[in-house]
């Protein structure tokens, strides 16, 4: 746990508008956005995941954790409406997080895996670790396919 302590209390993550979201497969690899460059400003070509809604929800969204005691807990912005005082459960087993109430809800990404409560795993994508996400960020995905993982990225507040 004290990894976990170390990767994500006293900062605050925002969602990537320029890595949104991607599919990968289980073994954190491939994507199909990344190389279609969607992000930030084309809101046309894949609209039903992109768009000027979701832009400017995720420019008003962030997710802050911190400890009460021994306590995992996170302040999130979704789309403007505060929620705080989260519980944040994490399996470092299994890698995965999962929140007492859902940080993110303004799209489909987030409300697909558990009203976007979670489990959410961690992911390796892009050679990201728990040591590295000052620099890497955050890639939080849930298993939606056969070999598929359904992920979103989160990266460090400057």
């Amino acid at each position: 746990m004290t990894v976990w302590k170390r990767a994500l209390v006293g900062k605050t993550f925002i969602p990537d508008v320029n890595y949104f979201a991607d599919w990968v497969t289980k073994s954190w690899t491939g994507g199909w956005t990344a190389e279609d460059n969607i992000f930030p400003n084309d809101f046309e070509s894949q609209g039903w995941l992109w768009n000027q809604e979701t832009y400017n929800a995720s420019i008003a969204s962030s997710i802050t954790y911190y400890m009460d005691g021994d306590v995992m807990i996170a302040n999130a912005v979704d789309n403007g409406v505060e929620k705080n005082g989260i519980i944040v459960d994490i399996d470092t087993d299994n890698s995965t997080i999962t929140y007492s109430e859902a940080p993110f809800t303004y799209t489909s990404i987030f409300t697909n895996n558990g009203e976007g409560a979670g489990p959410w795993m961690f992911g390796s994508f892009n050679n990201a670790s728990l040591a590295n996400v000052n620099t890497h960020g955050i890639y939080l995905g849930f298993e939606s396919g056969d070999n598929e993982i359904t992920m979103h990225h989160l990266i460090l507040k400057e």
